[in-house]
C-alpha cells in the first residue's frame, strides 16, 4: 500500500496474526486417525524445519468428519505453543505419540539465547 493509494470496500487493508499459537493442518490416512482414536486434545509433538528448535508438543484442535476418498486422509488441525514466536507457515514433522528420549547426552551446560 502506498501512500495516497485508494482501497475499494471489500479490499483488505491489514492483516493481524496471533502468533502466540501456532496451528498446523495437515492430512493424516483415515486408517491412522481411526487407530490412534484422534479426537480434540489428543496430544501431539511436532519438530519444525528450522535449526535449534525443540520439539514442541501440543494438541490436536480439531479432526474432520469427512475423509478425502481420493487421498484417503482426514484434515487434522495442531495447534501449538510458541514461545519464541515462530514463523506462521514454516514446515513441520508432527507424530501423535510420544518421541523417545534422545539416547545422546552431553555434559556442556545449556546457555540462554544471545
Amino acid at each position: 500500500m502506498d501512500v495516497g493509494q485508494t482501497v475499494e470496500s471489500p479490499q483488505p487493508v491489514l492483516r493481524i496474526v496471533n502468533v502466540d499459537q501456532l496451528w498446523i493442518d495437515l492430512p493424516v490416512p483415515t486408517h491412522q486417525t481411526i487407530t490412534l482414536k484422534l479426537a480434540p486434545n489428543t496430544p501431539a509433538w511436532a519438530m519444525l524445519d528450522l535449526p535449534d528448535t525443540p520439539i514442541l508438543k501440543g494438541r490436536v484442535l480439531y479432526v474432520s468428519p469427512v475423509a478425502d476418498a481420493a487421498a484417503e486422509t482426514r484434515r487434522v488441525r495442531v495447534e501449538l505453543p510458541t514461545p519464541t514466536a515462530l514463523p506462521p507457515g514454516t514446515r513441520a514433522r508432527v507424530r501423535f505419540s510420544a518421541p523417545a528420549p534422545s539416547p545422546i547426552t552431553t555434559n556442556t551446560p545449556a546457555e540462554g539465547r544471545k
